[in-house]
């Protein structure tokens, strides 16, 4: 007795395609292919992968926010203006 494969629809290309070619978004638990045009995979600690799809990726890319610390970055200036960011080996 076969078993008929199982179909899931993509969250973002909503094509039908077997469930062994989708994966589930890590932040909303819902299906996406494994195209790069709907997902993004990301590398975890736990030899596992964290997969977001796209509009989550936008939602989290949105709050994130770019920090600065300026006075490592005067600090880099200065070593650049100096030619001194190279290691000396001996």
């Amino acid at each position: 007795m076969s078993s008929w494969p199982v179909f899931a629809k993509c969250v973002n290309c909503e094509k039908e395609k077997r469930l062994k070619y989708m994966n589930e978004c890590s932040h909303c638990y819902k299906d996406v292919c494994k195209s790069l045009s709907c997902c993004s995979l990301f590398p975890c600690a736990n030899k596992e992968n964290i997969v977001l799809c796209h509009s989550c990726q936008d939602q989290i890319e949105e709050k994130l926010v770019l920090v600065m610390d300026f006075s490592k970055l005067q600090l880099l200036k200065k070593k650049i203006k100096n030619n001194s960011t190279h290691v000396r080996v001996n």
